[in-house]
């Protein structure tokens, strides 16, 4: 009888902890999407970075692109998002402090941030990039 019981406790724990790899396996692989980062520490080059959201149910779909940092001329970002549907330019000049593009109420499937040099020819920027999370609380 006793037998019998850990058998079946076996046929259930094995189907639990597979379920409980495959739910950490995707959380692991959620934790990279969604967000994104990068400097840009020769303003005279070209940059691009692109983050694609998280797997559903997992996002929210909010854009955000937060920028800081210091040019001593003028630059631009192009953001795009939704797969090219969405284009918008921003202009960068002087001293950046926390200045973000987008909000939760832009939902986004993927994001591409492009930096493009213009008159500036000194000064770096860090660029926080997120689908579905304001990149400030991820600091």
């Amino acid at each position: 009888m006793i037998f019998a019981v850990l058998q079946d406790m076996k046929k259930m724990i094995i189907p639990v902890l597979l379920v409980c790899v495959a739910v950490g396996i995707s959380m692991g692989i959620q934790s990279s999407r969604g967000h994104g980062q990068f400097l840009v520490s020769d303003v005279t080059q070209s940059m691009q970075q692109t983050v694609k959201a998280p797997f559903m149910p997992f996002r929210n779909g909010a854009l955000f692109v937060t920028v800081d940092g210091q040019l001593d001329g003028d630059a631009t970002l192009q953001i795009v998002s939704n797969h090219g549907r969405d284009r918008r330019t921003e202009t960068l000049s002087g001293t950046i402090q926390d200045k973000t593009i987008g909000g939760p109420e832009e939902w986004v499937d993927d994001l591409v941030v492009q930096f493009e040099p213009g008159s500036a020819k000194q000064g770096h920027l860090t660029i926080l990039m997120a689908c579905g999370k304001n990149p400030k609380r991820m600091r």
